[in-house]
């Protein structure tokens, strides 16, 4: 049985009618990856003479260890968010003689073999190699890298756990997005004696402290049956919650199609993100952008903010710089409707941008206070990439959309998924990461220090691509008709 599912999963994907486009992707995105574990390793190779410099007056494993639990906090963190939980088509066996418990059992095997359980070992691995193997002992090294791995597991355990656990609703997120800041709150207030603790556990992992590892492998083991319980009751919710969701767009799409002209388009393009999946993951994933242009803009020098450039660019753009690079793609299941009905097209397409821009907005009123307190000289700069953000970068995933006629799914899986990625489109994210020099050009030439003359030409080219709205949102539609007969076709291939 076991086999026969493993090789059912293989046939499925190979017959998938997205799996022979895109293999140039493929391997360009795997490319990427094995860079980024490459610089990961160069990382944790300089590790340790980085620690050195920045603590002087201590030893860099000390340091280390009195922050391995925070690397391990923010792992699960990591996982909570982005981590698929490995998918089985479960329906085709349901009404055979197979037992849900294999079948629960059998998934929960699948997830073990994630790159999210080695990824940190690219950097942990060549940092204790410098500072434990040779220093210390081996036995120490492998007794850490054991530790590491058990870590690593007990946070897979734990992120897979929590997200099989229940029913997701907005009463759910919302008490655990309150924990999850509460606990942040509390490791603030509380981080000093929280690294003396990792500093003493992570110890403990060197000296081979036969009880911690015990206790981690029980736990490790003890949630797994309650991880496979999750996920065989989830088998039987399959379907069931499609009455509901499909019936309403809920209390903000109500309120969206009560706003004049703009309502009626804007609560159909919310109910294409909160009824599929894929679309909703990222949705409720992008809050996570605050922290990190927070990190970034208050922890980098004033120097070197503007080579930030490219990261806060795609954060700032909030929930619209990812979604948008599939504008046109997302309707492909219902583009039959969307080309056949008398719909107001240009409307429909500057009322996708006002509602991405508007998201953005909000993302950036939201920041602008704790900016203001916390670094107030880097409110230009933030400022003006946020509107280069709204303005270019949106103008040019329009454009770049409408070649783009690659079928997808919205309703599958969020991360790692590349239905409807081609080679076109990472070349367009790399064209608007390349777009930025003229500005950094044009800044060394303002007589200004250096992000004030960058935030003023990010700042007035924004300011530029939003007065023209009108004309380039007309142009791209004018565009659209030309090509959407082409692009029906192309949405109705397999």
């Amino acid at each position: 049985m076991l086999l026969s599912i493993l090789h059912h999963a293989w046939l499925s994907f190979r017959r998938a009618h997205y799996f022979s486009r895109g293999v140039g992707i493929r391997v360009l995105i795997g490319f990427v990856v094995l860079s980024l574990f490459w610089y990961m390793f160069l990382i944790g190779s300089a590790l340790p003479g980085i620690l050195q410099n920045l603590f002087p007056d201590k030893q860099p494993l000390d340091v280390m260890l009195s922050y391995l639990l925070f690397l391990y906090a923010s792992d699960l963190s990591l996982r909570l968010f982005s981590q698929p939980v490995p998918r089985q088509g479960v329906a085709p066996y349901l009404h055979l003689p197979v037992k849900r418990s294999r079948l629960a059992a059998l998934t929960l095997f699948r997830s073990w073999f994630s790159p999210y359980n080695v990824y940190l070992l690219a950097l942990l691995v060549p940092f204790f190699m410098r500072t434990l193997y040779h220093p210390v002992s081996p036995q120490a090294f492998w007794f850490m890298i054991l530790g590491c791995l058990l870590l690593s597991g007990l946070s897979h355990s734990l992120g897979l756990f929590l997200k099989t656990y229940g029913k997701r609703n907005a009463l759910s997120l919302t008490l655990f997005a309150l924990a999850l800041v509460l606990i942040i709150v509390v490791g603030w207030v509380f981080q000093d004696l929280l690294m003396v603790f990792s500093g003493k556990f992570g110890q403990a992992l060197l000296e081979g402290n036969t009880w911690v590892f015990l206790g981690m492998g029980i736990a490790i083991a003890g949630i797994q049956p309650l991880i496979r319980k999750n996920m065989e009751a989830g088998f039987y919710g399959l379907g069931s919650q499609g009455s509901t969701r499909v019936a309403t767009s809920g209390r903000l799409g109500k309120l969206f199609h009560r706003i004049p002209f703009w309502g009626p388009f804007w609560e159909l393009e919310w109910k294409l993100l909160m009824r599929n999946k894929r679309s909703r993951q990222n949705l409720l994933q992008a809050p996570l952008m605050i922290p990190l242009i927070l990190y970034l803009i208050i922890y980098s020098p004033a120097g070197s903010l503007t080579a930030m450039t490219p990261f806060i660019l795609m954060a700032i753009g909030s929930y619209g710089f990812i979604h948008l690079q599939y504008v046109f793609s997302w309707e492909s299941r219902f583009f039959d409707f969307v080309a056949t009905r008398d719909l107001d097209l240009k409307s429909l397409i500057r009322a996708k941008y006002v509602f991405y821009a508007l998201l953005a907005v909000l993302q950036f009123i939201l920041l602008t206070p704790f900016v203001l307190i916390w670094k107030p000289e880097a409110y230009p700069f933030l400022a003006g990439v946020f509107l280069y953000a709204i303005g270019p970068v949106y103008c040019i995933l329009f454009y770049a959309g409408l070649g783009n006629s690659t079928r997808i799914d919205p309703n599958q899986r969020a991360f790692f998924n590349f239905e409807g990625t081609s080679g076109t489109l990472f070349f367009i994210i790399i064209l608007i990461f390349a777009s930025t020099i003229p500005l950094y050009i044009a800044g060394s030439l303002i007589p200004l220090e250096s992000p004030l003359g960058f935030s003023l030409a990010a700042g007035v080219t924004g300011l530029a691509f939003l007065a023209a709205t009108p004309a380039w949102t007309a142009d791209v539609f004018r565009r659209f008709q030309r090509k959407k007969y082409r692009n029906l076709s192309k949405y109705r291939e397999k």
